[in-house]
């Protein structure tokens, strides 16, 4: 048996606006179920003045959510439209450690 159900799945969302706050991101992806709610959304910020980039990794609960999260590719928000791409655990990770130092 494969054990990709167990694996974490995430979403990379670009183009959000600056300002975006965790709930307008959850309110965006409305029919995705967010791991851990807000807790489960990772914006990730430049490294050299803090700002937000634009680009954020959810962590979803199952592959449906992926795709229902890459239903929304193109969906606007506010008057940006929103990427969203399919990404792996390693590329979240990695985004999360440039997060968190």
């Amino acid at each position: 048996g494969s054990h990709m159900g167990e694996s974490p799945k995430f979403v990379r969302l670009r183009g959000l606006p600056w300002s975006a706050t965790h709930k307008e991101i959850l309110d965006f992806l409305e029919n995705v179920n967010v791991t851990n709610g807000s807790a489960g959304i990772h914006l990730v910020t430049s490294r050299v003045d803090g700002k937000n980039t634009g680009e954020a990794y959810v962590e979803v609960a199952s592959q449906e959510d992926v795709e229902e999260a890459r239903k929304l590719n193109k969906a606007s928000m506010g008057h940006r439209y929103i990427e969203v791409f399919t990404a792996t655990p390693k590329e979240a990770k990695e985004a999360m450690r440039k997060i968190s130092g």
